[in-house]
């Protein structure tokens, strides 16, 4: 059932400690989860109303609520296997992670990837 609770900053209680945990879903950081709607919460809505096209007052409505609750989770950012490469420190896991990928990877595409890696034969 969609809220309807109109909040503002200043209020507290359950109610709030629902819109900063929506607010955080969504990808907008209200501060801490606290139950209190305090100018963090209200900046985190308002630019969660911006997001949104709805009027950037800070106070979180039944306009807001519904656009709150129907917001899909933020998609992961894109990774990039260099950044992945910097955090490798030699753990089992990452060892079985970084078999797995190669046993994905076509064995020409792999062949390919050791000669430019090791870079230009020396004469």
């Amino acid at each position: 059932m969609a809220e309807t609770t109109i909040l503002t900053e200043g209020d507290q209680g359950a109610t709030v400690t629902k819109l900063q945990n929506l607010l955080k879903k969504a990808g907008f950081d209200p501060g801490p989860i606290d139950g209190m709607f305090g100018p963090s919460v209200t900046k985190a809505a308002m630019r969660f109303q911006q997001a949104k096209r709805l009027p950037m007052d800070g106070v979180v409505g039944p306009r807001t609520w519904a656009e709150l609750e129907a917001a899909p989770p933020p998609s992961p950012p894109p990774f990039s296997l260099i950044n992945v490469c910097k955090f490798y420190n030699k753990q089992p896991h990452q060892d079985q992670a970084l078999t797995w990928l190669q046993g994905q990877i076509p064995q020409a595409t792999l062949d390919e990837f050791v000669k430019r890696w090791r870079g230009p034969a020396s004469p």
